[in-house]
């Protein structure tokens, strides 16, 4: 499940709205830093960096 209750961004955030309000703040928790959703999307990110970067231009593509 994307949004909602149990979803891991409901774990991470503590919300259980199935739309964002764009104007909430979202009070900081340690727990945050260790979450699946949270280090889903570093992961997301590192690996997108890495193709992007690192191992197309190995093959002369450049993907920008």
């Amino acid at each position: 499940m994307e949004k909602g209750a149990g979803s891991w961004k409901s774990l991470a955030l503590g919300t259980t709205k199935s739309r964002d309000d764009t104007h909430k703040k979202f009070e900081y928790s340690d727990a945050f830093l260790t979450s699946n959703w949270k280090l889903f999307h570093d992961a997301l990110q590192a690996h997108r960096f890495y193709v992007l970067h690192q191992l197309l231009p190995q093959y002369g593509i450049c993907a920008a």
